[in-house]
């Protein structure tokens, strides 16, 4: 399970969508979640989110599309 926010880059002050993965040991859920993340920074389309950045951070995995 996952959850998504908007936002606002703290420093260009652009639109920021963050998607943070909310299960906790659930490794096929982090592989997905990872491999997600792989595929749409690939990716490069009108209709497709950008992919800025994958971290994991205090044991969250993030993502950080715009």
């Amino acid at each position: 399970m996952g959850a998504v926010y908007i936002t606002k880059h703290p420093e260009l002050g652009t639109d920021l969508i963050l998607k943070k993965l909310i299960l906790k040991n659930n490794a096929a859920a982090e592989e997905r979640f990872k491999r997600e993340a792989t595929i749409l920074r690939e990716l490069q389309s009108p209709y497709i989110v950008n992919t800025y950045e994958r971290s994991e951070e205090h044991t969250s995995e993030l993502q950080s599309l715009a």
